[in-house]
């Protein structure tokens, strides 16, 4: 029969819970949000990182994957929660989405499910990711099975790290976005450098980047917070306000000097020094 229609003014408003903060992470309570970038971003990694810690809290939480299989998760919770596993529903999905959305409500209802991670949107289309039906349909399906949730998608070959897939319809459909990077000491090295960068936030202000330095040991991975502005290929990704803030933890400088320290243009930190009066001196 669908929702009745209510009186705007009888429903409850939003609360401070509804902004899930999880290591340092933005996430909304009932509502989608996406982290996207390339295959070697570690995405997935994070999320069962995220969606642990969650359920840590007490939430239960569902990983809901099209890539992997249960026994390749259970590996990766192992060894990143090592003193003792916490509870995620796990479900395998053969089909696209839209077509999984009726069973996939059903077992939220039955576990009372309270957020769920999506692991990939790529895999769980109907056709071309960058089509706007494609998008559209992908996100009526995530609003039917009625949980808030996690979703972790790719960038375009062009390395577009604005937009997931390049595209605004996947833009405008999730309700806060995050672009990962990922970048490694060296080829052999058993550590990666991970960047998160927001690039929207309808239900708040744009947080600034985050950083984790993830390490594979022998029996464990572990994430460790980091400074993202430590990293020069990261820190690339900052904003000329981000960068000049970054610098100046470390004590004044004079306008030159964070010219050539971040590698930007001297009229340029001049005008975000002036428009950004509340926070620089």
């Amino acid at each position: 029969n669908g929702s009745p229609g209510v009186d705007l003014r009888s429903i409850p408003p939003a609360t401070v819970e509804d902004d899930l903060k999880v290591a340092g992470l933005h996430l909304l309570r009932r509502h989608p949000a996406m982290i996207f970038g390339d295959g070697s971003s570690c995405k997935s990694y994070l999320a069962l990182y995220l969606a642990g810690l969650l359920a840590e809290r007490g939430m239960r939480v569902a990983l809901i994957d099209w890539e992997l299989s249960g026994e390749d998760h259970r590996v990766r919770l192992e060894r990143l929660f090592w003193d003792g596993m916490p509870q995620i529903t796990y479900v395998r999905c053969e089909r696209p989405l839209v077509y999984e959305a009726d069973r996939l409500r059903r077992i939220v209802k039955e576990h009372n499910i309270e957020y769920a991670v999506f692991d990939s949107v790529a895999f769980a289309c109907d056709g071309p990711p960058e089509a706007a039906e494609v998008a559209g349909g992908y996100f009526r399906a995530v609003r039917q099975i009625g949980v808030g949730s996690l979703h972790i998608a790719h960038i375009t070959k062009g390395g577009d790290d604005q937009r997931p897939f390049g595209s605004i319809f996947w833009y405008n459909g999730a309700r806060s976005i995050w672009f990962a990077q990922a970048v490694s000491s060296s080829p052999a090295s058993d550590t990666l450098h991970l960047g998160l960068f927001n690039r929207k936030a309808n239900l708040g202000k744009i947080q600034p980047p985050l950083g984790f330095r993830v390490s594979f040991e022998e029996e464990r991975t572990t994430f460790r917070t980091a400074n993202v502005a430590d990293n020069p290929d990261l820190a690339e990704k900052m904003t000329v306000k981000q960068r000049m803030a970054a610098i100046l933890r470390h004590g004044p400088f004079a306008a030159e000097e964070i010219a050539d320290a971040i590698e930007a243009d001297i009229e340029t930190v001049k005008r975000t020094a002036r428009r950004d009066n509340d926070l620089f001196i």
